[in-house]
């Protein structure tokens, strides 16, 4: 894994191809045969399973590259002539994309899949829902983070006491993508 001291899942393996194949489904006729609701979850379902995973690659990369420049030697730093690289509000800031975008899933995939049943659900909304109402906890002037915090492994990602490790993380964008694919590609209705 890239030399990686930490053991972030690497989900590239999923294809980039749900919009790709909402596409196709719409343009071959058999997304008009669903019913409308289903026609729009699987309009949005599709790009944000690709969205989902895009940003958690992006997190995934900046951790590894944040590691590489943390093995910098200030000699090494000086001969680049660029000064120290910091990842930590990339990986924030996509992290948080990652996790609100999944949040947004769950609000709509019960659409396409009645019985869909998520076992780091929970988890993932209350970190959004920290995320989204952080302004409140600044007004109200209570302690505590106010960003999300990255543990020092890298494996885990934590605010106000919420927290999800990066194998649940990637195994729910997998869950998500198997989910809307195989509703895409079913020439029967959903539901």
């Amino acid at each position: 894994m890239d030399g990686s001291k930490f053991n972030i899942p690497d989900i590239s393996d999923l294809p980039d191809k749900a919009v790709s194949c909402f596409l196709a489904r719409s343009i071959g006729g058999s997304i008009q045969k669903k019913p409308k609701n289903v026609q729009g979850a699987l309009s949005v379902l599709a790009r944000l399973i690709d969205k989902a995973k895009m940003e958690y690659l992006l997190v995934r990369e900046a951790i590894l590259e944040d590691e590489k420049e943390g093995k910098l030697t200030y000699e090494d730093l000086v001969i680049r002539g660029q000064g120290q690289f910091f990842f930590t509000v990339t990986i924030i800031n996509n992290l948080e994309n990652c996790i609100n975008t999944l949040s947004r899933i769950y609000k709509v995939i019960t659409i396409i899949n009645e019985e869909h049943q998520s076992a780091h659900k929970k988890p993932v909304i209350e970190i959004r829902n920290s995320i989204e109402h952080i302004n409140e906890r600044i007004i109200r002037d209570v302690k505590g983070a106010l960003s999300l915090i990255i543990s020092g492994d890298d494996l885990v990602a934590e605010i106000t006491g919420q927290q999800i490790n990066f194998v649940n993380l990637a195994s729910e964008i997998k869950l998500n993508y198997i989910v809307i694919m195989q509703c895409l590609q079913s020439e029967e209705s959903p539901v």
